[in-house]
């Protein structure tokens, strides 16, 4: 048949009729529903970006960035979550409904919008609920805020976990004397965190290993801020070490203290890794570097790997 003629025109014509331009779309033809239900190709770059409420300061510029919500597949990897646990013995003797907790903790107190929450929901037998927040910064914001506030309404009510502590994150480890038995590495970090799996050597682009083990951890709770955070630099007996992990506070690597990383005038103890006297003055039990323990040192520690294989000590993992 001649050019332009033919089911196969008549088919891309009906199509051409179809892509109609949505009201106000600068565009002369876009498909109407092609991102999202009723929303035109253009529809989304169009929108205005909604101005943040004036409660954000709370957060302490953690809401710098928003995320635009995207396809399903990249929002599932988002797990950021924190708990609110109706509080015994409290005010409130029945959970709020879901339309109440939105309105009072998540609009009013935490000033959160829509684009910034993934998912709430709501356990009645459990009395709770699960608030998925978007970003890992904003969601380490909402604990902060929460655990600030703790004896104001509306989260006097509730006793505030944060999930996002369980979640599973690299934490990579680097012992200036790279023949320190990962053992001992695996010892030490349990003190602050459990380990998934074994660690892993780093390697660099030709081959070569770096000094570096990674592991998969998951960090343990602590009542005061949420997060039990394992020591930017440590010492494991003589052998001195550093480690690093997404979302690691900034503290200093001589006294661990925060607000502060340069010029500290901090005395500090290598024995029992206390701060205000020096070593020499330390009078009190002697503090193992490796497990935590008091009343040895490290060459004493029975779970130093030089005590027998590693099959013989408990916790270690193979």
């Amino acid at each position: 048949p001649p050019p332009g003629t033919g089911r196969k025109a008549g088919r891309q014509a009906t199509r051409r009729e179809g892509e109609r331009a949505e009201p106000g779309c600068p565009a002369a033809a876009c498909v109407p529903g092609s991102r999202g239900v009723g929303l035109c190709r253009c529809a989304t770059a169009q929108t205005p970006a909604r101005p943040p409420k004036a409660g954000v300061a709370d957060f302490s510029c953690h809401f710098v960035t928003t995320m635009e919500r995207g396809s399903a597949s990249r929002e599932g990897r988002v797990r950021h979550a924190v708990r609110f646990v109706l509080r015994a013995g409290g005010e409130r003797t029945e959970l709020a409904s879901k339309d109440e907790f939105e309105e009072e903790v998540i609009s009013n107190a935490l000033h959160l919008e829509p684009e910034h929450v993934y998912c709430i929901q709501g356990f009645l037998g459990k009395k709770c609920f699960d608030v998925s927040i978007i970003l890992e910064n904003l969601v380490r914001g909402v604990w902060e805020v929460a655990n600030r506030r703790k004896d104001e309404k509306p989260f006097v009510d509730y006793y505030v976990e944060p999930l996002f502590a369980r979640e599973l994150r690299t934490l990579t480890v680097a012992m200036f004397n790279s023949y320190v038995p990962e053992e001992d590495i695996v010892c030490f970090l349990k003190r602050f965190v459990d380990i998934r799996g074994i660690g892993v050597k780093v390697i660099d682009k030709r081959g070569f290993w770096t000094g570096k083990r990674r592991f998969k951890v998951r960090f343990k709770g602590s009542a005061p801020d949420g997060l039990l955070h394992p020591p930017a630099t440590f010492e494991i007996g003589p052998n001195q070490g550093y480690l690093y992990y997404y979302g690691q506070p900034l503290v200093c690597r001589r006294c661990r203290k925060e607000g502060h990383v340069v010029d500290c005038r901090e005395l500090v103890c290598r024995r029992c890794e206390g701060v205000g006297h020096f070593t020499s003055e330390y009078k009190e039990e002697m503090k193992c570097n490796l497990c935590g323990g008091e009343g040895h040192v490290f060459k004493d520690c029975p779970l130093h790997v030089v005590h027998g294989s590693a099959e013989a000590r408990p916790g270690a993992d193979h």
